[in-house]
């Protein structure tokens, strides 16, 4: 009887055991992407900012011109002895 018993919770224990391990699996996996993808994003981040030390200082744009002042359009007034 007790080592039915043992059968019995070994049996109920391993798939228990398996799916821990594939996890464990999966996470290794998942730790090792991650770490992967953060080695390329500071590679990335390190090219860009070599990048943008090698070019030269941009020269500020020119100021705007003046506003141009709207002109106040033609009196169309009848001059006396018109019309």
């Amino acid at each position: 009887v007790l080592e039915n018993q043992f059968q019995i919770m070994n049996d109920w224990m391993k798939p228990i055991l398996e799916t821990s391990q594939a996890n464990a699996d999966g996470m290794q996996q998942l730790q090792q992407s991650v770490d992967s993808c953060l080695t390329s994003y500071n590679a990335l981040i390190g090219d860009l900012e070599s990048a943008e030390d090698d070019q030269p200082t941009p020269t500020p744009p020119p100021p705007p011109p003046p506003p141009v002042k709207p002109r106040k359009p033609a009196s169309k007034r009848k001059k006396k002895g018109e019309g």
